[in-house]
């Protein structure tokens, strides 16, 4: 009787299999589903939370950089106007002579700072494009950063 009553049990079990009855295990498999999603947000939201700190610290290093651009140009000014005045100076002390050739030498010296004006006066040498970073241009009497001042055409000579 117990053989017949196993392969009966049998037959009906391949017939009609049994329903699960472990909850257990597909109750955390869902909760596992649910904790993937949730890191999967998580991690999206640090993505674009980590890319608006790159572009912020961006923005600041190029606020930094135009920062320093300013104060090495007024740097650069200020250091042109000492070197300007001193070689002013002593190019005064060294013409020894009266108030008249004082007067001449200034003068000359205000043509050559106008930059207009420059190009129509005489230039004692020709000045190739080569920049150089210290130049001294003895009409001048002054140091230049960067590239020499070069003489430039008019407006009407360009036509």
């Amino acid at each position: 009787m117990t053989k017949t009553n196993n392969k009966e049990k049998e037959k009906a079990f391949l017939a009609y299999p049994m329903k699960r009855t472990n909850s257990g295990s597909q109750n955390n498999f869902y909760f596992l589903k649910i904790i993937f999603v949730f890191l999967l947000f998580y991690q999206f939201f640090l993505l674009v939370e980590m890319n608006e700190q790159f572009h912020q610290k961006n923005n600041t290093t190029n606020l930094n950089q135009t920062q320093i651009i300013k104060k090495q140009k007024n740097l650069h000014e200020s250091l042109v106007k000492i070197l300007s005045r001193t070689i002013n100076k002593n190019n005064l002390q060294n013409s020894l002579g009266s108030n008249r050739q004082i007067e001449e030498t200034l003068d000359r010296k205000r043509k050559f700072t106008n930059i207009n004006n420059y190009a129509s006066t005489e230039l004692q040498e020709p000045y190739p494009t080569i920049p150089f970073l210290w130049e001294r241009v003895p009409q001048m009497g002054k140091i230049v950063f960067g590239t020499r001042f070069l003489p430039t055409k008019t407006p009407i000579d360009r036509k």
